[in-house]
């Protein structure tokens, strides 16, 4: 009723302001075309059906602990803020309802009694229920109920979900949106990144090197003048391959489609390794590279290198405490994210105005003159993990659901814009605000004591900001990562978190170049035999080239190289690829129809 009256006055008001006097005192009606009416817009489907409602749910990352310190659900502003807009009330079942240990979705499966809504981490679990025999199609339920719905999303994202038979069951969490991509402010985290003591650099009287070259001639010179700079040692890296010089050196870490073979390729055998090993072997020899003095330790059960040490191998924590402030530059990943506390902080036993030390290589360096940079986006959702790309789960409406139209309107207003942002970034005014910019900036209340200077650590999710954060957007997920401030208030995470931000912008531009999500379907899945394949392949590969960079010559360098890619194809390589290069043309073929990736041509 509201909105008729409303509109009777608008339109009342275009009537008495549609008549103007001419020059020659004629009253003249001014046209439509001149002064358009701005459409009124339909409220989104959910927004018409928000009668109250219980829906059951399970979910592994609800923890109902004891303690308090997470809430449940109504406990915290925006859960109920979420049942005041939507109606939704969730009966969410986890604690010592369903053991953790062993595993929510076996739980269920053991019991067959399934909730309306269903959420699960592992990527293995996110394709098991993709089936028509745990869970209803969510194109179908959104074409009865909310077809406006299916019309927002981003058509590449509904192609990444689709499975063989032709249905979405779920939308993956972390893709990045064509949104997001076309957002400048919105970033795209490098997967390595290079730190260097800045402080130094101003008492060797040098600034910031642009290539590769100039880096190792840097690194020559800290190594002189080491002991009057208190440097032990010029460059450490987490691992052999744990560094963005690699993909600076024009090394592709992804998987490529190989047209004159007409076959998948994995990074294993990208010919630009060996350039890279031998640099490396070089630097170590010369004593300008530290690694650890270990094998490389890899969780195969996980498929993470370096996640864990054991008492016989210790792992990077090991590696990297007593050490901090000893090197002038260091190289790591995202996933030894941990780590980084370790030496971002400056030293505190100078004064307290000391400025911070470090700064982060935002730019890609050149090598032989020229950016070679390679990175890629090839993910459906952006894994945490990078060795085999891994999601950050999916939501469900389980055929145990006897509300299915409720449900589709409820994943309706998760995945929008509002309410992604107020699962996201919680109620705007109460828990933030927006700078002149239009970043976001949390209240006092909901920021990070000065003491955390992880980033992982954060205090939102007791205040359930982020906590039942089951779909995502990738717009409002990136202008949350993509904001300087946000919820940090130490110092010395604030200035790494702005280099990282303009790493990450740099970082995208190059990423979009290379955007093909449909190489993560020739991944194995995990679980199967070739996934095991894959695991141990790569172990042998991460134990060669820990060797290779301690080969006594760069002619050693080369011929072991040679003798590895030996023994992959000998390991079963070549047959995990055609492998790969099958499932890759399956994909292929729904992409193509669709009008995506027609470049990417067969060449055999």
């Amino acid at each position: 009723m509201k909105r008729i009256i409303a509109y009777a006055l608008c339109l009342l008001v275009v009537a008495l302001s549609g008549a103007c006097s001419t020059p020659g005192g004629r009253i003249e009606t001014v046209s439509e075309a001149s002064q358009p009416l701005e459409p009124e817009l339909e409220p989104a489907s959910w927004q018409q059906k928000t009668d109250p409602v219980t829906l059951s749910m399970a979910a592994t990352n609800v923890w109902l602990d004891t303690d308090g310190q997470f809430p449940l659900w109504a406990e915290d502003e925006v859960s109920r803020r979420i049942t005041d807009l939507t109606g939704v009330k969730l009966n969410i079942i986890m604690g010592n309802e369903v053991s953790v240990g062993q595993g929510i979705l076996n739980v269920i499966l053991a019991s067959n009694d399934f909730p309306d809504l269903l959420f699960v981490h592992q990527d293995k679990e996110v394709i098991q229920l993709s089936d028509r025999s745990y869970s209803q199609p969510l194109d179908e339920l959104a074409a009865q109920y909310c077809p406006d719905f299916w019309d927002s999303l981003d058509p590449l994202e509904i192609l990444n979900n689709q499975q063989a038979d032709g249905h979405v069951y779920t939308f993956r969490k972390g893709y990045m949106t064509q949104e997001a991509y076309d957002d400048p402010t919105i970033v795209l985290q490098p997967p390595r990144t290079l730190t260097l003591r800045r402080d130094l650099l101003e008492k060797l009287g040098r600034n910031m090197p642009q290539s590769i070259e100039e880096l190792e001639e840097l690194l020559r010179l800290v190594k002189d003048q080491g002991q009057a700079l208190g440097v032990s040692y010029p460059l450490r890296q987490y691992a052999v391959t744990a560094s963005p010089i690699a993909e600076w050196m024009g090394v592709r870490r992804y998987l490529t489609w190989d047209g004159e073979a007409g076959s998948v390729r994995t990074p294993l055998r990208d010919p630009g390794w060996l350039a890279y090993f031998q640099l490396m072997n070089r630097w170590y020899r010369d004593g300008l590279l530290v690694l650890p003095e270990m094998e490389v330790c890899w969780r195969s059960d996980l498929g993470i290198p370096w996640a864990y040490g054991t008492e016989d191998t210790p792992g990077p924590s090991s590696f990297y405490l007593g050490t901090t402030g000893m090197e002038f530059a260091t190289a790591t990943e995202t996933r030894a994210s941990s780590n980084e506390a370790l030496y971002v902080m400056r030293k505190k036993t100078g004064p307290e105005d000391e400025a911070f030390p470090y700064a982060l290589v935002e730019e890609p360096l050149t090598y032989e003159g020229e950016i070679l940079l390679q990175a890629a986006d090839q993910q459906v959702a952006l894994a945490d993990d990078t060795a085999i790309s891994r999601g950050r789960g999916g939501l469900f409406i389980t055929n145990g659901c006897l509300k299915p139209e409720r449900a589709i309107l409820f994943m309706q207003f998760l995945k929008g814009r509002e309410g992604a942002q107020l699962v996201s970034w919680g109620v705007e005014g109460l828990h933030y605000d927006r700078d002149d910019e239009g970043h976001i900036v949390y209240r006092e209340d909901y920021r990070n004591p000065e003491s955390y200077i992880n980033e992982d650590i954060h205090t939102l999710r007791e205040h359930g900001i982020g906590y039942w954060n089951w779909m995502d957007n990738g717009w409002v997920e990136g202008k949350l990562a993509s904001s300087p401030v946000s919820y940090y208030t130490n110092q010395d995470a604030l200035e790494m978190r702005a280099m990282k931000i303009r790493a990450g912008q740099n970082y995208k531009a190059y990423a979009a170049k290379n955007k093909s999500p449909v190489f993560h379907f020739a991944e194995p899945t995990f679980g199967t035999e070739a996934y095991t394949a894959y695991i141990q392949l790569q172990d042998e590969w991460y134990h060669g080239v820990w060797e290779l960079v301690h080969a006594p010559s760069e002619e050693a360098v080369a011929e072991g190289w040679e003798k590895l890619m030996r023994d992959m194809t000998t390991a079963g390589l070549d047959n995990l690829e055609e492998e790969m290069t099958v499932r890759f043309k399956d994909a292929l073929a729904r992409y193509q129809a669709a009008g995506y990736f027609t470049e990417i041509q067969d060449g055999t």
